[in-house]
């Protein structure tokens, strides 16, 4: 069976909580820095820097209260935007995370910087930004546990049966069903990868000639993490009486579809990956889908009961889909 993309039916609400949590710590992170920097107001310099270049010098200088005023406006910009963005794309749950990282860093780092310039004060801008990147991956990583979905929020399961022409295996009923495949990556996954990576390894380099070494270790970190995740990519996809689940070096778990939360399975084909998910990995779809997308061609898609449809790029996806719904039938 081959499906096309369709609007999403009767959308599950992404939850308040994907909302709220990231602009309430955007707000934290603006009247904690505000209060701190009015508390060493008098030990201030009427002017202080505002930026500085990979050798740690300053080339940049605004009074207090103009920096005070940089800070707010940037961190209600950056959480309020990013927030926006993801209500707009359906994708609060997924911009959370990153929403609430960037306000952390970018408090940290310009809060910071201006109570570095405090008398008597030996703070080092490196290891305020190192400090700051990694408060900033710390909090996102811990709102990601917070606003991920839970089983409270998977719809209910379908009562309905498989639409016509939905393809399943003629198998004993007793006997142990399951399939076991991959991701397939398509050159221009291995383009994009490139295309990503380069700029950060010649950034991390200049960095580090330069004489910005903490700066150049959070991008180094950062650098190892995006590889990680990108060759993760590439990784194993299981369809069982559990359900769906593609993962990368079989414990990032990129997508898992509980089997009562699926209505029916088919094969959908992706002519233009840039075009139809905006980019490779775990995107959202212009339809509304969800989808891991590793190439361009057929793929599995799992159509959710009062939820969007789940999208990836598997080896073999009609049989695929043949196992998911001979197990919906199974279900009864």
């Amino acid at each position: 069976m081959t499906s096309t993309a369709t609007p999403p039916r009767d959308l599950a609400p992404e939850p308040a909580r994907a909302t709220w949590i990231p602009l309430a710590i955007a707000a934290l992170v603006a009247v904690a820095g505000l209060v701190a920097v009015l508390a060493v107001r008098a030990e201030l310099p009427d002017v202080v820097a505002t930026h500085w270049g990979p050798s740690g010098r300053p080339d940049g200088f605004s009074s207090v209260t103009g920096s005070i005023g940089f800070a707010l406006v940037l961190l209600a910009a950056t959480s309020i935007g990013l927030t926006l963005v993801g209500r707009a794309l359906h994708a609060a749950r997924d911009m959370a995370p990153a929403t609430s990282g960037a306000a952390v860093f970018l408090g940290g780092t310009v809060w910071g910087s201006i109570l570095a310039q405090r008398q008597g004060s030996s703070a080092s801008i490196d290891g305020l930004l190192l400090g700051s990147g990694v408060a900033g991956v710390v909090v996102g990583a811990l709102v990601w546990l917070v606003v991920r979905r839970r089983d409270s929020d998977l719809p209910e399961a379908h009562s309905g049966g498989l639409p016509a022409g939905a393809p399943t295996l003629d198998v004993p009923e007793g006997a142990r069903l399951a399939w076991t495949g991959r991701t397939r990556v398509s050159r221009g996954v291995v383009i994009f990868s490139i295309v990503t990576l380069v700029p950060l390894v010649v950034l991390t380099v200049w960095l580090a000639v330069a004489g910005g070494t903490g700066v150049a270790v959070f991008v180094g970190v950062l650098l190892v993490v995006l590889i990680a995740l990108l060759a993760g990519m590439a990784g194993p996809v299981t369809v069982d009486a559990r359900g769906v689940t593609a993962s990368g070096f079989g414990f990032i778990r990129w997508v898992h579809v509980p089997l009562e939360t699926i209505e029916s399975a088919g094969v959908q084909t992706i002519e233009y990956p840039l075009g139809e998910y905006r980019g490779y990995g775990r995107r959202r779809g212009v339809d509304g889908s969800v989808a891991l997308v590793t190439s361009a061609g057929p793929a599995l898609r799992l159509e959710r009961a009062r939820d969007t449809p789940v999208v990836i790029t598997v080896d073999d996806p009609a049989r695929a889909a043949a196992v998911v719904n001979t197990l919906i039938q199974r279900r009864g």
